[in-house]
């Protein structure tokens, strides 16, 4: 072994290294060949690629719920579609939704549902379950638990729906499920190998900061991969590069550290989640879907308020309407924005309208990033939804 002092923010970190020639080490790198045509026979009848040319649309598809659309959308329902979806309850002209002290409240407008598709039905159940009015904070786990029952039991309902209605063949859970199970047969020797060489090169305590580091870089990667807006891209983009920095320090540099397995690891780990997020398995009717939805999200995207105008003037309603869409395209604030220019307020809304953008955000931190997704289990943390009125 040789010993190589590093130094580091507030002292020196000594470890022992056994180099090798960067050549001997980049050797590595070939076993990603045979790992990338394993991922690809094992995905290959995965319809998940549309190379289509996007058509603008207009309005939101016919006879199909939020919910219903981001599934199709995005393979998965996130935790953040449950504000769009109670939004689009709201449109429906099912209930109202007030702002007050900091809390939104949400209250029963009428109580006939059977108009509404069924996985609508089961949220406005859930939630109006014990009273007429409902407010959105900080509750207890019981709460917590029985909202991400009733998630999941939706979840699983809509994709037996698409299945059913000939918008998918098999179900996305089930897919991911088996991709991870056939994908785990050489990610998991390779993990063990890759800490193996980690230890063998890094002696001391640097060592095993470095083994954290990869398994946090990794994690990062899944959270990047999640989100929809820029600055948390941003931040997460910054984060990831730190970690890379302070794995890299407690090495010989970085060329030891990530032209070895490590290397190799991070890089297939970041295809492999790639392809994850891409398993489906859409029909024919499904990607045309699919492909709608991609060009809703170029109009909300790129749409000026002159045109804003002259769709407000065919139909009041129509900011209203697109809402729970920008939210699932990760565009709400953009939307939100139009109200202002216009001096709108949504009509199911009874707060202030000076209070508008806060109240979505405080709907946004307080309902969709306190429940997790609902093929995902268990919650992420922060708030959930309350009962008002009547507790449960």
């Amino acid at each position: 072994g040789v010993t190589i002092d590093l130094f580091f923010p507030k002292g020196a970190i000594v470890s022992t290294l056994h180099p090798e020639p960067l050549l001997k080490r980049f050797w590595y790198w070939f076993l990603l060949i045979p790992a990338l045509f394993y991922l690809y026979y094992i995905t290959k009848d995965y319809h998940y690629k549309d190379d289509d040319p996007i058509v603008v649309k207009y309005e939101p598809p016919n006879n199909m719920s939020i919910l219903e659309a981001s599934l199709l959308y995005d393979t998965l329902i996130t935790n953040d579609i449950y504000p769009a979806a109670i939004i689009e309850l709201a449109n429906r002209g099912k209930l109202t939704i007030d702002y007050q002290d900091e809390q939104t409240i949400l209250k029963v407008k009428t109580k006939y549902i059977s108009d509404l598709p069924i996985e609508l039905q089961m949220l406005y159940s859930s939630i109006f379950k014990d009273s007429d009015t409902f407010v959105i904070k900080k509750k207890d786990q019981n709460i917590q638990d029985y909202f991400n029952k009733v998630f999941r039991e939706i979840s699983d309902y809509l994709e037996k729906k698409e299945i059913k209605e000939g918008y998918i063949f098999k179900s996305f859970k089930k897919l991911r499920n088996s991709f991870l199970l056939k994908i785990s047969i050489i990610y998991i020797p390779f993990v063990i190998f890759s800490l193996y060489d980690i230890t063998l090169h890094y002696k001391n305590i640097g060592g095993y900061i470095a083994i954290l580091g990869s398994f946090l870089i990794f994690t990062i990667t899944l959270i990047l991969l999640s989100f929809k807006k820029t600055s948390e891209l941003i931040i997460a983009l910054l984060n990831l590069v730190l970690l890379l920095y302070i794995c890299s320090g407690y090495g010989s540099g970085w060329q030891e550290f990530y032209l070895g397995p490590v290397g190799v690891l991070f890089t297939f780990s970041f295809i492999a989640v790639f392809f994850y997020l891409k398993v489906a398995d859409y029909t024919k009717r499904g990607l045309e879907i699919k492909d709608y939805l991609k060009g809703l999200r170029e109009f909300i995207k790129r749409v000026k308020k002159e045109q804003i105008a002259t769709m407000l003037k065919e139909n009041p309603n129509f900011l209203d309407q697109l809402l729970p869409y920008a939210i699932l395209f990760g565009l709400n604030r953009h939307w939100l924005e139009f109200y202002e220019v216009f001096d709108m307020k949504p009509n199911w809304y009874e707060g202030d309208s000076y209070y508008l953008s806060t109240f979505y955000s405080d709907f946004e931190d307080n309902l969709g990033a306190g429940l997790s997704s609902s093929g995902a289990g268990g919650f992420s943390g922060g708030g959930a939804l309350g009962g008002g009125g009547g507790d449960w």
